[in-house]
């Protein structure tokens, strides 16, 4: 999965804000949860195949969450080459940012 902010400051970037961000979600195999229709209408986009370094045009961060190691870090190392941050899920050594999770029972 990749997904960027093109032209926006990152503090104001949120999906469909009027910060500018957006979101686009590459993968081979997309869930079927992903609802294709907010995020279009949000101004992102689901591009259904294999990741390419393509992907990462006007990408300002990439977050990668294949649950391959290897991918993950190959995505990575393509992601820094072009001075673009990432986040790697469970991949510390592969991220310039961290995404904080909290979980909460009984919710």
């Amino acid at each position: 999965m990749a997904c960027g902010v093109p032209n926006a400051e990152l503090e104001n970037a949120r999906p469909g804000s009027d910060g500018g961000g957006a979101v686009r979600l590459v993968a081979a195999e997309v869930s079927a949860h992903v609802d294709w229709e907010q995020l279009e209408r949000g101004g992102g986009e689901v591009r259904d195949r294999q990741f390419t370094e393509t992907d990462f045009d006007g990408m300002r961060l990439v977050v990668m969450a294949t649950g391959d190691l290897e991918t993950d870090a190959a995505i990575a190392a393509a992601a820094r080459s072009q001075n673009i941050w990432t986040n790697a899920a469970d991949q510390p050594v592969d991220c310039e940012f961290i995404l904080r999770a909290i979980t909460r029972a009984g919710r």
